[in-house]
């Protein structure tokens, strides 16, 4: 079984991390989540997760010391074309 991928729009959707905290408790083969916009201070931390910000234009780059020294990746557009391929299923959201 291949690691489970949830795209996330919302960084406030409650549903979606709720989600994503059950089935990275379940899984051994690790979950990822991608945010698809910062909402700066407000990603969560998910233990037992992966979490990334897709980092899509240049104002983005002022986030990156903040998200890293809360572990969370950083990743562009062919990060992500590399997960989604990779990956045994994606979640929207």
């Amino acid at each position: 079984m291949k690691p489970i991928l949830h795209i996330v729009k919302n960084c406030n959707d409650a549903q979606a991390i709720r989600v994503i905290e059950n089935q990275s408790r379940d899984n051994a083969y690790g979950v990822t989540a991608v945010f698809v916009q910062e909402g700066g201070s407000s990603l969560p931390l998910i233990p037992n997760a992966r979490v990334c910000v897709l980092r899509g234009d240049d104002a983005d780059k002022d986030s990156l010391p903040k998200a890293a020294s809360r572990n969370i990746e950083m990743i562009d557009y062919n990060d992500l074309l590399n997960l989604i391929f990779s990956v045994e299923s994606i979640a929207v959201w």
